[in-house]
């Protein structure tokens, strides 16, 4: 991506899981803000690159901050962190929007006292925990996690709110800083739908594929099949069976709010491919990340023949162009239209790429009427009492 769009391009580490997220701060005021380390080291890596990306030829006046799933999160987290403001200029979420997963309140001091318990501490040895190895933390943890589950749910790293950080957009409004910087926000169409694709679907007759979606969606079967070839013409209305209503609908939410708060443009897509694995298999989650890249040549089922080359140029020729101008059009590409309240225009990264205006919102709408909701617990270690089964999440 370097190479190809003459840009610098930057990554970074910062502390996750009990490192980056445990809240110790009912311990003293020492740990106030220890439930955001991981955000506050993402802030000092931004600060980092102001000081000194000149010398590596970027510009610190022209930084655009982007991320993919938990990273998409954090591009979000950052704009409502008072002392990142300035330290960014643009800012691209890649299926990062999720009502599902915001960060509820907890009670840390109960957290925290049941970490203890597990290694034999009472909560006046707090402190203690600071000289422990990392491995003895993370297990202590995920010995306390199983049984704060069996008590009534699942416990998630993520960031508190506090004075440092006033909490999620969506449920507190935009900052200040976060209305005056352009946004690119998007997802892809099948998200977590990992499951096995149907063989053959593209020889399957419109019979046969009509009683798939029955199968899955009952008496809405017609209603969603017409309204999917009247949003994605051409496509392969067996999509319907593992299409995502987890991450779109909040996304649609954020650019709209947004792009109603904010001074700065919002800029809305949809990557739709239909990849050439297992008979044929919609965009799932991460699938979008080699074409930003630019290294689709090392991820087999990326390269299709006739599409790949011209897609990438689409994607990573959007993403150079946002970040040098605010603005994704590209040669490749075509114009590609902000999101306004009288044209509220999509990018559908596809085979043939093209701006749909309010394409989607009647099916997704079907759509999270229709589907049985999802098992977040399906995604969670078994509760086998394996001291190293954890949950590995967004954060």
């Amino acid at each position: 991506l370097s190479a190809w769009g003459d840009v610098v391009v930057v990554s970074l580490n910062h502390r996750l899981n009990i490192l980056g997220y445990f809240d110790m701060s009912p311990f003293g005021e020492k740990y106030h803000n220890s439930g955001n380390a991981g955000m506050a080291d993402i802030v000092e890596a931004l600060k980092w690159v102001q000081e000194n990306i000149a010398a590596f030829g970027g510009d610190p006046g022209n930084v655009t901050l982007f991320g993919q799933s938990g990273g998409g999160m954090k591009v979000t987290v950052l704009g409502q962190i008072p002392e990142a403001a300035g330290l960014f200029h643009k800012g691209i979420i890649m299926s990062g929007v999720i009502d599902a997963l915001a960060t509820p309140p907890r009670d840390n001091r109960a957290v925290a006292k049941a970490i203890l318990e597990e290694l034999g501490l009472g909560e006046g040895d707090a402190e203690k925990l600071e000289t422990l190895p990392f491995p003895a933390r993370s297990r202590a943890f995920n010995r306390a996690n199983r049984k704060l589950r069996k008590q009534g749910g699942f416990f998630d790293w993520g960031p508190q709110a506090n004075d440092w950080y006033p909490g999620d957009p969506l449920q507190t409004g935009f900052s200040d800083f976060a209305r005056t910087f352009p946004t690119m926000v998007g997802s892809v169409i099948a998200e977590l739908g990992f499951g096995p694709a149907v063989p053959g679907r593209q020889e399957l007759s419109p019979e046969e594929r009509r009683a798939k979606v029955a199968e899955r969606y009952g008496g809405h079967a017609d209603e969603l099949i017409a309204l999917f070839k009247k949003a994605y013409p051409g496509k392969n209305e067996l999509c319907l069976l593992n299409m995502d209503t987890m991450f779109r609908p909040g996304t649609l939410r954020y650019i709209e709010r947004k792009a109603s708060e904010a001074s700065a443009q919002v800029y809305s897509y949809l990557f739709a491919l239909e990849f050439d694995v297992d008979g044929g298999k919609s965009a799932w989650h991460c699938s979008d990340i080699p074409f930003v890249f630019r290294n689709t040549d090392r991820v087999a089922v990326c390269n299709i023949e006739g599409v790949t080359e011209k897609l990438e140029d689409q994607i990573s020729g959007a993403y150079v162009n946002f970040a040098r101008s605010g603005n994704p059009s590209n040669k490749a590409l075509g114009d590609w239209p902000a999101w306004s309240s009288g044209r509220k225009a999509t990018m559908v990264f596809d085979r043939e790429s093209a701006v749909r205006v309010e394409h989607e919102q009647e099916l997704l709408a079907l759509l999270q009427k229709a589907a049985p909701p999802f098992d977040f617990s399906a995604m969670m270690p078994p509760d086998d009492g394996n001291e190293e089964a954890g949950r590995a999440w967004m954060y």
